[in-house]
């Protein structure tokens, strides 16, 4: 049963698509404002599109990036490194029990010379000269002694510590005496023992010649 719509004035019912009384015809008023209105559309807005970073911006923000980092690890490196206590442990703490600060060869000439056959009296064995090395530790010392040509032979009488206690020679080779004649040279080669203490300093390794 199709739907109807009444006509206010004369009261026929019309077809409920009709807009107007098949009777009278009257407007359906009902009709036409029953139906509902569309709602206006809500506005549209479009945003421009962004403007794209340029590389140069990328490389000025990159850059103040890298050298941010690079002031802030500086900042940190340099308390840590150099804190007050830092400073302190890196001053005290040894590496071992034993360092040796020079190896000095000194010859004993007659009369105390600074100077004399087998050239200066006090030389430097070792370069670097700092060594280190535990209690009692045992180690090699090797040197050359070469004489003068103008020079008459000469005897290396003795290879000790004396300036040095607590060092240890333990042998020699070759054993002395030894008898060095003018213009050759003689190589040593020496067994040392370091000190069974603590000890910094250098260590210097006596020659009694004559």
């Amino acid at each position: 049963m199709s739907s109807t719509s009444t006509c206010p004035k004369c009261g026929y019912q019309n077809l409920q698509a009709a807009e107007f009384c098949q009777s009278c015809g009257t407007a359906l008023l009902a009709r036409l404002f029953s139906q509902p209105s569309a709602p206006a559309p809500a506005p549209y807005y479009t945003l421009p599109p962004a403007r794209g970073m340029r590389s140069e911006e990328k490389a000025i923000i990159i850059a103040v990036v890298l050298v941010a980092i690079l002031v802030v690890g500086a900042a940190a490196f340099t308390f840590i490194f150099f804190s007050p206590f830092n400073f302190i442990n890196r001053v005290t703490t040894r590496p071992a029990p034993i360092v040796v600060t020079g190896l000095i060869l000194h010859i004993l000439y007659p009369s105390s010379a600074s100077n004399g056959y087998f050239g200066p009296a006090m030389r430097i064995l070792k370069t670097p000269s700092f060594m280190y090395f535990q209690h009692s530790e045992h180690f090699l010392v090797n040197f050359t002694l070469t004489l003068a040509v103008n020079a008459v032979a000469h005897n290396v009488d003795s290879i000790t510590f004396r300036s040095s206690p607590g060092f240890t020679l333990l042998s020699a080779s070759p054993n002395p005496p030894v008898r060095i004649q003018p213009g050759s040279s003689v190589s040593f080669t020496v067994t040392c023992q370091a000190p069974n203490r603590d000890f910094t300093g250098p260590a210097i390794l006596d020659i009694v010649t004559q």
